[in-house]
């Protein structure tokens, strides 16, 4: 057991039975840095990640603090910690649309038989295809990204992963169709999932091989992020989900 002692604004270390100087003891150094560690991506002051230490330690021996020791057992899965992990990620994600907007126009857009669908930039590959029969149409595409499905946080650190996505349209009256959109993506450290689902018109001018696109929909994005440091203080990948409608209008033309 590791129970954390506070003396003299001083953290000091303690085995159950109150020795000092015990074989773990730079196994349990070790995991008290990185529990502060954690806690200072949560908090900003040095007084308040020593306040939380203090009360969310787990009271063993006499209650409250003594001697033998101290503040008690750290306590990383405290629910004040918890509700502050989730509420600091959240606060840090952003989402950018044009990262992620290519497979839902080629869902909507696409057109009868077979068609290809490729997509990059400078944080995005992506390839798939589109079948549309009837009033029907299917896309799947797989790919890496830097930010999956245009999402980004402080937490993150910016590197490949890769996800798949399937979308499905039913054309249900002349130019309008419905469309949804599930995809995925995991490593290690990140699960992100996305969905979305809109309504969306199509007019096309046979003149100029020209189209119209209108789409208005609604888009979450949800998943578990492990913040840094998480897998040393046993702390569980902390949950989150970003919401927000959406409505685009394009011009395209076919050659």
């Amino acid at each position: 057991m590791v129970s954390l002692s506070l003396c003299r604004v001083v953290f000091s270390l303690t085995n159950s039975e109150g020795n000092d100087n015990f074989p773990g003891g730079s196994t349990a150094s070790a995991f008290v840095s990185a529990f502060a560690f954690y806690l200072f991506q949560l908090w900003d002051t040095t007084d308040e990640v020593v306040s939380v230490m203090q009360q969310t330690a787990t009271d063993i021996g006499k209650p409250g603090p003594d001697e033998e020791f101290g503040w008690g057992l750290i306590n990383a899965d405290h629910p004040l910690i918890w509700d502050r992990s989730i509420k600091r990620l959240q606060q840090s994600l952003s989402f950018c649309l044009l990262e992620d907007v290519a497979f839902e126009e080629a869902v909507v857009s696409a057109r009868e038989g077979f068609n290809l669908f490729h997509d990059a930039n400078s944080n995005k590959r992506e390839i798939g295809f589109t079948y549309e029969k009837s009033t029907v149409a299917l896309a799947l595409a797989a790919g890496s990204a830097l930010r999956p499905f245009g999402l980004s946080s402080g937490f993150l650190q910016q590197q490949p992963n890769t996800f798949t996505q399937i979308g499905l349209r039913h054309s249900f009256a002349d130019n309008v169709s419905l469309s949804g959109i599930f995809g995925h993506s995991s490593r290690e450290d990140m699960t992100v999932r996305k969905g979305s689902f809109g309504v969306s018109y199509q007019s096309d001018f046979s003149d100029t091989r020209g189209n119209l696109l209108l789409y208005a929909g609604y888009r979450v994005l949800w998943g578990k992020i492990g913040l840094p440091g998480y897998k040393t203080i046993g702390i569980s990948q902390v949950p989150f989900s970003l919401h927000t409608p959406e409505i685009r209008a394009s011009i395209g033309w076919f050659f």
